[in-house]
């Protein structure tokens, strides 16, 4: 299954979720061993994200629709995976960009730093735009990584 897909499959099953138990108070999180599956509202960001957990993997996808077009290269929705291990969550964030038959991947660090109540504090790096298609990609600079805080929304 594509990403894509699996963003639209993410967001159909959390919305039917998210209306049996929108009105469950959420418990809080201890640590970030607790389960993080849920929708979540990043800072600067209109839409939700969608988390799953399961268990040493953790997959998140935007609910909302997430495509860019820009002078014929389009930009798919951005994805992340992390991967737990004990209470250590490390990953990346992703977004393919495509024109044409040429093919470019934005890839970022990801880490979740700590987990409490209902919030994630969470350092990333924006996902950098390719300055050139050709192969080898070439990147635009992007900026350095920030701390932010990302609060769940719901179940």
């Amino acid at each position: 299954m594509n990403v894509a897909a699996l963003a639209i499959s993410a967001a159909v099953l959390s919305a039917s979720t998210s209306t049996l138990s929108g009105c469950r108070n959420l418990p809080p999180l201890r640590d970030c061993g607790d389960d993080l599956t849920g929708q979540w509202q990043l800072p600067n960001e209109p839409g939700r994200w969608f988390l799953r957990d399961a268990a040493t993997r953790i997959e998140g996808y935007p609910m909302t629709p997430d495509l860019r077009s820009n002078d014929g290269v389009i930009a798919a929705p951005r994805w992340f995976e992390l991967m737990r291990n004990n209470n250590v969550l490390l990953g990346r964030m992703h977004r393919r960009y495509v024109q044409r038959d040429q093919q470019c991947e934005a890839v970022v660090p990801l880490r979740i730093v700590s987990c409490h109540e209902q919030t994630l504090d969470v350092e990333r790096g924006p996902l950098p735009v390719p300055a050139t298609m050709q192969q080898p990609c070439t990147w635009q600079p992007s900026a350095s990584n920030v701390l932010e805080q990302w609060q769940r929304v719901g179940q």
